[in-house]
């Protein structure tokens, strides 16, 4: 991690997740104010240790550190839980969807067709409204099983 000045502060950047979107964002966070005789400076030692401690409410417990927010003066800053929505199994989905008719990398509309109709046929019917966390082995199994009894389609006897 890089402590670095910028703006009056040491600060530093990560990536977070932003709601709404699928891709995680650059974003830079406020450690301590770069002037010493500021009350909320921080030295060295003490930036770093608030790094690593904003950085693993970043990464860990997946929390969203508030910038510029104080408890009482103190220079400890807030740490409000951020848990974007988990989206489901379906809106995931659509998304992929819309990936493949990105102009700066388009799919095959073959791709694109046959993608849609196993989404369509197979998955959306059995993991559509499952939240993306919540699948597990036992929900692919179950797909697996399903799929091999013929699924939503009459099997063709021959």
């Amino acid at each position: 991690m890089k402590i670095e000045p910028h703006g009056g502060w040491y600060t530093f950047r990560a990536r977070v997740d932003v709601e709404g979107q699928v891709k995680r964002v650059f974003r830079r966070f406020k450690i301590s104010p770069i002037d010493p005789a500021d009350p909320r400076w921080l030295n060295d030692s003490q930036c770093y240790h608030e790094a690593c401690k904003m950085m693993a409410a970043i990464e860990g417990r997946n929390d969203e550190v508030v910038e510029g927010e104080e408890k009482g003066g103190s220079g400890d800053y807030v740490i409000e839980p951020f848990k974007p929505p988990v989206p489901t199994f379906a809106q995931q989905a659509k998304a992929l969807m819309q990936e493949f008719k990105d102009p700066n990398d388009p799919k095959a509309r073959s791709t694109q067709g046959n993608s849609a109709s196993y989404l369509k046929v197979w998955l959306l019917p059995m993991l559509g409204d499952l939240p993306l966390d919540k699948i597990n082995n036992t929900h692919l199994k179950d797909l697996v099983a399903w799929m091999k009894k013929g699924g939503p389609m009459p099997t063709r006897k021959e």
